[in-house]
């Protein structure tokens, strides 16, 4: 019976570790969820009590699986924080900054794109100051719970299975990432006017958040540019953030209709998103080069793997 659940080194299989990480955090954050919206009422700081709610469901699921389930380390979803892990992740929060300053700077010089107003707030009923903080802690908050689930967890589930089926690491490791990221853009599809162009977009720019997490075997860079891109595109430039505008922003902006502004969805439906993805390769090419990382995909992958 045990050979169901359990491989040779008291694991759990792939399948019940995919299944255990959902339910622990269901079982986590959905009576928490269930519990705030009884006491409070729908406001932005419900929102936010909930964001963290998801983000903490989502760290302790992982520990669980750490811990019990997969019985391997934080360090091989790539959250072992350290020094190093800090300077990603600042490295990544000034990717989106350098991408999304040379893509307002576009529009605006091509007059695609219109300054309306400064200090914005989405709603009469919280400050601007309220509202752009909160984007702060929320767009955090997305970079991490989503990194974990897409960038690490979902990539070694589908990177082991095919491991299982006899498939060399490196091949395994290029199949996971690309089913990843379409997963990834598919998961968006449903965003307010979201398109499969936009969905496909996005799943060929997300390559550029599996690139530092391949190159490093941390999560501090993809972590930084995931967050960093949300909030600056949002909370600072004023674009819409597939197809969702910030609660608090620096700008109010009108675009044009032309295919180059991504129109009402934002940045991940332009015609230049992919410029702006290879601009972001351009960066992490220069953080390989200085820190001396001869390969493209760290060592440690190859290691992983118990069927």
């Amino acid at each position: 019976m045990k050979k169901i659940f359990l491989t040779t080194t008291g694991r759990y299989r792939i399948i019940w570790r995919f299944i255990l990480f959902i339910a622990v955090f269901m079982a986590i954050s959905f009576p928490l969820q269930y519990g705030v919206r009884q006491v409070l009422e729908p406001s932005l700081t419900r929102s936010n009590i909930g964001m963290l709610i998801v983000t903490i469901s989502m760290i302790l699921s992982l520990y669980a699986q750490v811990k019990y389930f997969d019985k391997s380390s934080f360090k091989k979803y790539g959250l072992k924080v350290d020094k190093i892990w800090v300077k990603e992740f600042l490295f990544g929060c000034f990717i989106p900054l350098i991408q999304l300053s040379l893509f307002f700077g576009i529009l605006y010089f091509s007059q695609n794109l219109t300054i309306v107003d400064y200090y914005v707030s989405s709603s009469s009923e919280h400050s601007f100051i309220y509202g752009f903080t909160s984007e702060i802690f929320r767009q955090l908050g997305v970079g991490i719970y989503e990194e974990i689930l897409s960038r690490t967890f979902l990539f070694f589930i589908i990177y082991e299975m095919l491991k299982s089926f006899k498939m060399n690491a490196k091949t395994s490791v290029i199949i996971s990432i690309l089913f990843n990221s379409l997963l990834f853009g598919l998961m968006h599809i449903g965003n307010d006017n979201a398109t499969w162009y936009t969905s496909l977009n996005i799943s060929m720019d997300i390559l550029t958040l599996c690139l530092p997490f391949l190159l490093t075997g941390r999560l501090g860079m993809s972590i930084g540019m995931h967050f960093a891109w949300n909030f600056i595109q949002s909370a600072v430039f004023g674009f819409a953030n597939s197809g969702n505008s910030a609660k608090g922003a620096l700008l109010s902006i009108d675009v044009s209709d032309h295919p180059i502004t991504g129109g009402a969805f934002g940045p991940e439906g332009s015609s230049i998103l992919l410029v702006l993805g290879a601009i972001a390769i351009l960066l992490i090419y220069f953080w390989k080069r200085k820190h001396k990382i001869k390969r493209w995909i760290a060592p440690e992958f190859y290691e992983y793997g118990d069927y």
